[in-house]
Formats: structure tokens, sequence, C-alpha cells
């Protein structure tokens, strides 16, 4: 059985909005740029991160996804989470008041 954080965004539209999310708010062509509006986008979610669902081990490296596939035609295929960025969904679907494990209000 695959463990929540390594299951595929696949066919989930919260998940499309949220990446879409990031997506439009990342879209920076310089490094230092990007990773200023990633840190702000992720800055913006603290408030409804619940502890609970952050790694019980930080890494040194904060990454947003652990694989992400993508066709010869630039389409995303397979999107996985990485323990953070799941944590920051969850914020993100907090932040809309919906519930993280049921997707709904």
């Amino acid at each position: 059985m695959e463990r929540e954080a390594e299951r595929p965004m696949e066919g989930n539209d919260l998940a499309l909005q949220f990446l879409a999310d990031l997506y439009r708010r990342t879209d920076i062509q310089s490094e230092e740029a990007f990773q200023k509006a990633l840190q702000a986008f992720a800055d913006e979610l603290i408030p409804w991160v619940n502890p609970h669902d952050l790694p019980s081990l930080p890494r040194d490296l904060f990454t947003m996804f652990d694989r992400v596939e993508i066709s010869d035609d630039e389409a995303i295929h397979h999107v996985t989470l990485s323990p953070e960025g799941l944590a920051l969904f969850r914020a993100w679907l907090r932040r809309r008041g919906l519930d993280p494990l049921l997707g709904t209000s």
C-alpha cells in the first residue's frame, strides 16, 4: 500500500488547482526570483499548516515534489508531492475552508 505522500495526484481537481496556483505564483524567469516567490507562497500557508502534517524528520533541502512526469508535449502526467509539499497542499485546502482528508468543507 502506498503511503499518502507517495500517492500520485492524477485526476484530482483540487490538486490541479493547487498546482495551478503554485505555478501562477512562481512562473518567473530568474532562479532567485523563483525562490523568493516559492518562499512567499509557502509563508502565506504557514498559518494553516498542521504540525502533524509535517515530516517527523525534516530534510536539509525543501522540495515540493518527489516526482514529476512530463510528456514530450510538456503535459504533466504524474506528480508525487514530497512530504513538505503534501503539508502545504493540506494547508492550502484548509485556507479554502476544506477538509484536507476529504477535500470538502
